[in-house]
């Protein structure tokens, strides 16, 4: 299975070797995404979703941003980071 290290895809650092792997079907495969870290699973709301201006992250993957429970949230296009990084 391909991992790709999230974390140092983002911030230049790898993600804990202990860390959680988030599985994802991409393109009729499973790729792992290694993260430092699920605090929680929550539902997007269908509303309050607002197109990022300018890169917020490396690569200009983050797609929407918006907030759930007065907590800033950034929605990264994990299939367009796939398709970059496999490509």
């Amino acid at each position: 299975m391909t991992v790709i290290d999230l974390v140092a895809r983002l911030f230049g650092q790898p993600a804990r070797p202990d860390g959680p792997l988030m599985l994802i079907e991409h393109q009729n495969k499973v790729v792992g995404v290694a993260v430092d870290e699920v605090v929680e699973v929550l539902p997007l709301p269908g509303d309050g979703w607002k197109t990022p201006v300018g890169d917020l992250l490396p690569g200009g993957i983050v797609y929407a941003m918006g907030e759930i429970d007065s907590q800033a949230v950034l929605l990264i296009d994990i299939p367009g980071l796939l398709t970059q990084v496999l490509v």
